[in-house]
């Protein structure tokens, strides 16, 4: 399922995000629903009067790519979620 929501225009595509302080930013855990940006910076919606964010397509469920963090192993592993990219540990 995707929908389009604000967020900062400093979040790039295929970084996870998730609800903090009634925004939208970049998921630091995984603890809570997240989803993954699909709309590159150029392809966004802007706000009119807005300078610092826009409307972007997320994905909340489904099939999407996003940015790991570092290798993920062979044998995979619990999903971990750091700085809006993906971990396995």
């Amino acid at each position: 399922m995707n929908i389009k929501i604000k967020i900062p225009n400093t979040i790039e595509q295929n970084l996870v995000v998730s609800p903090s302080s009634g925004n939208w930013a970049l998921a630091q855990t995984g603890d809570q629903y997240f989803g993954v940006v699909l709309s590159a910076s150029g392809v966004r919606w802007d706000i009119e009067g807005d300078d610092q964010n826009s409307v972007a397509m997320v994905c909340f469920s489904g099939l999407c790519d996003v940015v790991a963090a570092e290798n993920i192993p062979d044998e995979g592993g619990p999903l971990e979620i750091v700085n809006g990219q993906a971990r396995v540990n």
